[in-house]
């Protein structure tokens, strides 16, 4: 399955959301293709925030390597999954994709009530959003997995 997250600059919540489902796939990652991108092209090249990667690497996860890139028209034709991290990026992402690449696009939702879940982005704020981001990708992604029919490595936190 190709994967592509997405949130508006690519260096908070889509790198943590790619890092965390690579982790939590574990060997299994090589069969997959994951990714992350931004909406906005100004942060390009720039590394994942230093907030979030203290943040990740406390639970065990490097993302000092990624950089930050700008969606591209054939990430819509390539990626099986395009996952927006809040409501607007979604609308974004809506407006930019052709009509059969719509249904590509999506949202997390929750298990049991199916409802929207928003990850909030935690730029402008202090680390202890980014530490709220990280559980609600975690759960989220948990989530979504259990919806893929895959349960291996879940770690379902509570927020």
């Amino acid at each position: 399955m190709k994967v592509l997250f997405v949130c508006l600059g690519n260096v908070c919540r889509s790198p943590m959301a790619e890092s965390i489902l690579r982790f939590k796939l574990g060997s299994n990652a090589q069969n997959w293709i994951i990714d992350s991108a931004g909406l906005i092209g100004f942060l390009e090249g720039m590394a994942p925030d230093v907030r979030g990667q203290e943040v990740m690497l406390n639970k065990g996860i490097d993302i000092s390597h990624l950089r930050s890139r700008k969606i591209r028209e054939e990430d819509l034709a390539n990626f099986d999954v395009i996952i927006a991290m809040d409501g607007s990026n979604y609308k974004d992402l809506m407006d930019m994709a052709s009509e059969n690449q719509k249904a590509k696009i999506r949202q997390f939702t929750h298990l049991k009530t199916g409802e929207t879940i928003h990850i909030p982005d935690p730029l402008l704020d202090e680390k202890s959003a980014f530490e709220r981001v990280y559980a609600m990708l975690q759960q989220a992604i948990d989530h979504w997995l259990i919806q893929q029919g895959i349960t291996a490595h879940l770690e379902v936190v509570n927020i």
